[in-house]
């Protein structure tokens, strides 16, 4: 292992293939007058083969992330070099009734 090197799309898809789910993976995205910061999907992993179960999210950020200003956010591959876990408040989504528990 080297110290500086972290997993990325194939260690994502052998996860989502373990849990049998789709992994989404978003990363912040700053707007163009650096006021706001947004989630920008990046990749979405194991569909379409378990489009049916309920996703897992993941944001790809740097480590301050979400200490950062906006002019400080850095997209990923140029900076992101951790996953954090998003949790969605699934009582403001459409649509949950299409995924098992």
């Amino acid at each position: 292992r080297l110290p500086a090197t972290w997993g990325g799309g194939p260690e994502i898809i052998a996860l989502a293939n373990a849990l049998r789910r789709p992994i989404h993976v978003y990363e912040p995205v700053s707007s163009s007058d650096n006021k706001t910061i947004s989630l920008v999907a990046c990749g979405l992993f194991g569909s379409p083969d378990f489009d049916d179960k309920r996703p897992v999210y993941i944001c790809a950020a740097c480590d301050r992330f979400p200490e950062l200003k906006p002019n400080q956010v850095r997209r990923h591959g140029s900076g992101g070099n951790h996953f954090l876990g998003l949790i969605p408040n699934w009582s403001k989504m459409n649509s949950t009734d299409v995924y098992d528990e």
